[in-house]
């Protein structure tokens, strides 16, 4: 009997085998019976055959099935379908009394505490027939679990280890745990991967917290090459009525040379209106723009198009030629340094060019320094950010989410819009910038749970566990 408690970790369900043996032992009288001859051939077999067990591979996911029956417990690690070790216990005369419930209960309390040192640091599943655990009542832990994962953990071991001696490069220990600028540090674990759900997976955190600015990499428009070519168009709304009449402001900024005009105009104005605005007050100045830059929807700027086209004659995307469009002079009186003229300011142009793309270049690396790139692929699914402007029916309270969906990407424009698949309800264009989307986590029932990851068997709180058991 002596012997075989060196290879008891080789024999599957041994407790239950070597049972009815050990019942010969109790008493004042030794009887053999056939039942202890069944198990003594049983036994004598399970030894002369080979175990076929491997060695743990930590880089893989460890697997616990249980069992319990009214004479012992059983438990097996396996990875892969493969056994690593096997762990049996026989119950005792009180232990015996349990519930069904109870003994399977008390195999995966004994089956984790037994393989606690290959199950602790990492993920691993946990298999139990018994269908009336797949609900437990679990006990609240805390974090004191991660005081023994900073050790040997891959990214906090060597950190750790030069804390011992006291605070290094911003990291320090404090009542066992590891924190960094006063913020606890979370080692790689399930649980580090269940707070992450926790905090982004849910439906009601994703669509109520706020938004996140730095989603994106800033993106700057082209510089433009002379001024007047490339401008901005925007409006100033809600302002005190005028005595004309007037409530807001369109601002037309070049973005070569920054100088700005700003015209007087209405909030209700259309796009047809505001061309004929445009036309009146700022083609007469610089001239015809190559292209218009503007946060309005692409109905907007189209209708705008096409009626500056109208005042200009312009009916169709190219015109015959430059010289039906502009009038010519009338002049006895020619410079004859014109031409050296036009060369000094197109390389002064030139020059104001490169400084505007250095600076540029500036303050994209800077601007960059704490963005993420976001790249959604078509299909996928992500939320709408609520601007109130944009959105003001959505966003009349403060309690009211900051978010909508989620919604399916149908197409990528450009570096850094995407044109999103919209209900029928929304009368706003479905092209948006990338800033404001913002990636869809699915919630799902099979992730890992918060609590799941907090609790050990017990009294309270309530958490759920699948079946297999992603612990």
């Amino acid at each position: 009997m002596g012997l075989l408690l060196f290879i008891v970790r080789f024999i599957r369900t041994f407790s239950s085998i070597i049972a009815s043996i050990t019942e010969c032992l109790k008493g004042g009288k030794f009887q053999w019976n056939e039942g202890a001859q069944k198990s003594f051939e049983l036994i004598k077999k399970k030894v002369t055959e080979a175990p076929v067990l491997i060695l743990p591979d930590f880089n893989k996911l460890f697997e616990v099935d249980c069992d319990a029956s009214g004479l012992g417990i059983g438990a097996v690690l396996s990875q892969e379908g493969k056994p690593i070790a096997f762990f049996s216990e026989k119950l005792n005369e009180s232990r015996r009394k349990y519930s069904t419930y109870d003994k399977e209960f008390y195999a995966i309390i004994r089956a984790l505490d037994h393989w606690s040192h290959y199950l602790l640091p990492n993920e691993f599943l946990l298999h139990s027939d018994h269908e009336a655990l797949n609900t437990m009542e679990v006990q609240v832990l805390g974090f004191e679990v991660l005081k023994e994962l900073y050790k040997n953990g891959p990214d906090f071991g060597n950190v750790w280890k030069s804390c011992s001696k006291g605070s290094f490069n911003h990291f320090l220990v404090q009542k066992g745990f590891l924190f960094k600028n006063n913020r606890l540090c979370i080692p790689q674990s399930s649980l580090r991967r269940a707070i992450i759900q926790e905090v982004h997976g849910g439906r009601i955190c994703q669509i109520t917290k706020s938004h996140s600015k730095n989603i994106s990499l800033y993106t700057p428009l082209p510089v433009p090459k002379a001024p007047w070519e490339d401008i901005n168009l925007d409006f100033v709304l809600g302002l005190p009525r005028t005595q004309r009449n007037k409530d807001s402001i369109m601002v037309v900024v070049d973005r070569f040379s920054k100088m700005a005009h700003f015209v007087p105009c209405n909030k209700t104005t259309d796009a047809s209106h505001i061309a004929n605005l445009y036309f009146r007050e700022i083609v007469k100045l610089p001239g015809v723009p190559k292209t218009i830059t503007s946060d309005r929807d692409s109905k907007f700027i189209s209708h705008f198009w096409r009626t500056l086209g109208r005042k200009l004659a312009v009916y169709g995307l190219n015109p015959i030629g430059p010289l039906e469009l502009a009038p010519l002079p009338v002049t006895k009186h020619f410079s004859g340094d014109a031409e050296e003229r036009a060369k000094e300011i197109k390389k002064l142009h030139e020059q104001i060019q490169g400084r505007i793309l250095k600076k540029k270049e500036k303050y994209s690396k800077q601007a960059n320094k704490y963005r993420k790139p976001a790249a959604f692929k078509e299909g996928d699914l992500v939320w709408i950010h609520l601007r109130k402007e944009l959105f003001p029916s959505k966003r009349s309270s403060k309690l009211m989410p900051r978010a909508d969906g989620p919604f399916r990407v149908l197409q990528r424009i450009g570096e850094n819009a995407y044109k999103i698949e919209l209900p029928g309800d929304y009368e706003v264009s479905a092209t948006f910038n990338v800033s404001d989307l913002s990636p869809y986590y699915e919630d799902q029932e099979d992730q890992v749970d918060l609590g799941a990851s907090l609790r050990q068997p017990g009294e309270t709180d309530t958490g759920v566990f699948n079946k297999p058991n992603l612990v």
